[in-house]
């Protein structure tokens, strides 16, 4: 991504430089503190000994090994369908749960989420989980890829016509629901670029989309309405699926791409408000035709995204935060049932509460939440430390066991007052000698609840 003018040579990003002859100047190498930075945003952390391999390394090759890793299709869950409905819900939330733990690079598995949050579909609404599982599948297969493709699969997903009720529009009776969350909050955002009338319309091209008695998807060509519609003032006999190329790629593109980059930015690294960097992350996207993978490896390469403003900004949800949870353990989904516990703090796989997702940050800094949180992470200190989790502190003093303690916990780096407050904790639970199994247990529970673990 280089351009230059005569012996000018112009750098994009901030990484990559080449000279008017061609030849390859220096990068700029990642400190352990971009590193860690990155891999916690971009999947769930990494431990300090997997990350040490790439202090030093440009910033180009370190996001690159990240993003054009190979990412093998999981082993999909089995729903007997001799279980409930519910019963295939358990097995499906676990799954996904124990995929995020599991995976050696979960980067899929959070941007899939991400997809999850923002074109949700839930349980309390379609309460058949093979319909949610093959949802997931057509997310993760095209999470990584055009957002026009993803978009239109999901328009077309019978979990999704069965949500947002399409499978109920008809020429005769238009329904509004999908046209409308299509537009407000899929792709342009509330009143951004679209109005009622617009709503209206596009309801009309997207009757006959309907399901199947067997819930499969089809086009009911004779519940379509076939005259013109005048939508974002252009008239003509618009069909649904058009429509989702005028937003992304024709006359709403600026709007859609805004939108976009935007969520984007704010899953992976923070609010902002910064009007230039919005809208240069727009320009940007546009730039890679709506290419996840490439926008997010311009983010991933951008200053902005490492500096102070953007760290410790996110506050993990309780599901990111117990993904964290198990990977730095090494129990599992199953054998925590560690969903019940998300559930009760009001975030589970494949039930986001609307259509508009899971609220995010300060959303999850309740008083409530913390008493919750701190149950579970009581549950899981004593189910890691029935497994000799952390088995190497016994004898070793306060200060090196809460270290080793904080970077199993892929959290090397935590205030002054965190890291005194964990070694008081391991001298008053002395039982009898550093590190016994309450001590570890309390220990584990105590970096569980920390400000820096919570945080991302």
């Amino acid at each position: 991504m280089v351009t230059h003018s005569g012996t000018r040579t112009v750098r994009l990003l901030n990484q990559t430089s080449v000279s008017a002859d061609g030849e390859t100047m220096p990068l700029a190498p990642m400190t352990m503190g971009e590193v860690a930075h990155l891999y916690r945003r971009a999947g769930f952390g990494a431990l300090p000994a997997a990350l040490a391999p790439l202090v030093g390394q440009p910033r180009d090759v370190v996001v690159g090994g990240l993003l054009d890793a190979a990412f093998p299709a999981p082993t999909y869950p089995a729903l007997s369908p001799t279980d409930s409905d519910y019963q295939q819900l358990i097995v499906l939330r676990r799954w996904w749960l124990q995929q995020m733990a599991s995976a050696a690079n979960p980067f899929l598995e959070k941007l899939t989420l991400f997809w999850h949050n923002l074109i949700p579909t839930s349980y309390w609404k379609v309460p058949v989980p093979t319909m949610l599982l093959t949802q997931n599948q057509t997310l993760r297969n095209n999470a990584l890829g055009s957002m026009h493709t993803l978009i239109a699969a999901m328009a077309v997903d019978p979990a999704m016509l069965w949500y947002l009720d399409n499978y109920l529009n008809v020429a005769s009776a238009p329904n509004e629901n999908f046209a409308r969350e299509l537009m407000e909050l899929f792709t342009l955002g509330a009143d951004q670029g679209y109005v009622q009338k617009d709503v209206v319309e596009a309801a009309r091209a997207w009757s006959g989309h309907s399901l199947t008695p067997g819930r499969a998807y089809t086009f009911n060509a004779a519940e379509h309405d076939n005259n013109n519609k005048t939508i974002f003032g252009i008239t003509r006999n618009w069909d649904g699926p058009e429509l989702i190329g005028e937003i992304l790629t024709g006359s709403r593109a600026a709007n859609s791409s805004l939108f976009l980059a935007r969520r984007l930015w704010n899953w992976y690294a923070g609010p902002t408000s910064d009007s230039a960097l919005l809208s240069s992350l727009a320009t940007t996207l546009r730039g890679v035709q709506l290419n996840t993978k490439e926008f997010l490896r311009a983010v991933f390469l951008r200053d902005e995204f490492y500096s102070a403003a953007y760290r410790n900004q996110i506050v993990r949800g309780p599901i990111e935060w117990g993904v964290c949870l198990l990977r730095a353990t090494g129990l599992t989904a199953q054998g925590t049932q560690i969903d019940w516990a998300l559930a009760d703090l009001g975030q589970s796989p494949f039930e986001p509460p609307s259509v508009s997702g899971w609220k995010q940050n300060e959303f999850w800094i309740t008083q409530a939440a913390v008493w919750k949180k701190a149950t579970m992470a009581g549950t899981i200190g004593w189910s890691a430390e029935s497994t000799q989790f952390l088995s190497s502190v016994p004898g070793s003093t306060p200060s090196v066991a809460v270290q080793a303690a904080l970077d199993a916990f892929a959290t090397p780096s935590v205030s002054a007052a965190t890291r005194g407050a964990l070694e008081q904790l391991l001298i008053a639970n002395r039982d009898p000698g550093i590190g016994g199994a309450g001590q570890r247990a309390n220990l584990i529970r105590a970096i569980a609840l920390t400000p820096e673990f919570q945080l991302s």
